[in-house]
Order: C-alpha cells, then structure tokens, then sequence
C-alpha cells in the first residue's frame, strides 16, 4: 500500500473477464484494513453523481469530498462508448486527485486509446495526468468467466425439483440430471435432448433437437398423437 502514500496511481489494462475488477477489490479492501479511506465508482455512476451536483452549482464540493479519499477507484472504462458528461466527469477527478490522491483504474482498452472512446481533448488532458505517476499493469488471457461455464463450473446443479415441473407433459422430462447429450423416453416416444454445457436441464430448460417416434425412428403422425395424449394427461 506504499504507493498509495505517495499518491501514485494504478492503471490496469486488458480484455474482459482476466481479473482486473477482482485484483482491483482486493487492493481497495486492503486499503481499507490499512484504515485507508476508498471511493469506488464505475465511469457512469462518476459520471451521475458529478452532473447531478451541476443542478445546485456543488460540483467543487462534490470532486473535493471524492478526493477525500485516499484511493478513488475507477472501474470497467472501454465497454462503451463515453459521452461529454462523462469524459468530463473522468477529467475534473483526475485533475483534482493529480499528485494529491491515488486513483485506480480498470479498462478493457489500454490508455493510450482513451481517445477512441471519448472526446480527444479531454482523453488526452486525463491520460497525461493519469499516467505520470501510475503503475500501469496488462492483464491478458481469455476470460475466466467464459472458461468456467465452457467447463460446466457456472452454476451449482440443482438437488431438488423444479418448481414448474408438474407443468410439463412427462414426454418432455428428461430422465436424468446432468448437463450434456442423453436421450428421454417416454410413451414410445425418443427424445435427443441437447442441453448447454454446464447447463441444469430442468432448471434451464431442454431444447429438442430431434424427437422420433421410437418404432420408426422418424416423427410421425402416430409420434405426434402421442405427444398431444401425453400433453393432455399432463394438463388434465
């Protein structure tokens, strides 16, 4: 946390989903055991709390209380576009904070590109500000949030029924609880059900993609009856 006494800044760049959020926590929530004082914004919620104090003419008291603390943390620049508002709203925290406060940020883009995303003039005046006395860290990688659903690790499988189970015909329930390709057979009828990976099929629903008349290996008109007899039992 030294460099936070000295009033230095940390920029961390690179793709969706590498960990720049989840390092960027656990920095403020050491500061904060070090009795540090941490503000924590997203550019748009900077951005709406500094035009929201252009209403009463408070936006100098308004940057001068976010510079109270000791690190201003400024999370998720680059997913979209940012507007005049906000690109000013980035600008007057750093300007305030230059030499004075340290200010984290996070960005899918690296700082030099700030100024694809917002007005040029402004981009330019926060990056030189920003960047003076800033350790500036590149995460790289695929995502870890995508890795983990590939893996069948986003969500917890399910120990219970569904709450809507009763409403589906028994024709369209799958006779086992793990994500992946298996087959349902109900009254006849065979059923390939392809859930994504990962995915409950009861909680997340079953998509079809073939339902065959088990004798003939093909729908059928019998195939169909038997799917609205099943339907009608389920609903009556």
């Amino acid at each position: 946390m030294e460099w936070i006494g000295r009033a230095e800044n940390l920029v961390i760049a690179g793709p969706s989903g590498t960990g720049k959020s989840h390092f960027t926590e656990g920095l403020a929530q050491a500061a904060i055991e070090k009795d540090l004082r941490v503000a924590w914004f997203t550019l748009e919620t900077l951005a709406a709390a500094i035009g929201k104090s252009k209403v009463d003419g408070s936006t100098a008291r308004t940057v001068a209380r976010i510079c109270r603390a000791d690190l201003i943390v400024i999370d998720d620049i680059g997913l979209l576009p940012v507007g005049e508002d906000a690109a000013e709203a980035f600008y007057r925290i750093i300007d305030a904070a230059y030499e004075r406060r340290s200010i984290a940020v996070t960005s899918n883009i690296h700082p030099s590109g700030f100024d694809t995303i917002m007005p040029k003039t402004l981009a330019g005046a926060s990056t030189d500000r920003l960047m003076h006395h800033a350790h500036l860290v590149t995460t790289t990688g695929d995502s870890h949030r995508l890795a983990e659903a590939l893996a069948g690790k986003g969500v917890v499988p399910c120990t219970g029924p569904h709450p809507q189970e009763h409403h589906r015909p028994q024709a369209w329930i799958s006779d086992g609880h793990q994500p992946g390709h298996f087959t349902a057979t109900h009254l006849g009828i065979s059923m390939t059900v392809d859930t994504q990976p990962g995915l409950c099929s009861r909680c997340r629903g079953l998509r079809v993609s073939s339902l065959t008349d088990a004798a003939r290996g093909e729908v059928t008109e019998r195939g169909m009856a038997k799917i609205r007899a099943a339907m009608a039992e389920a609903a009556g």
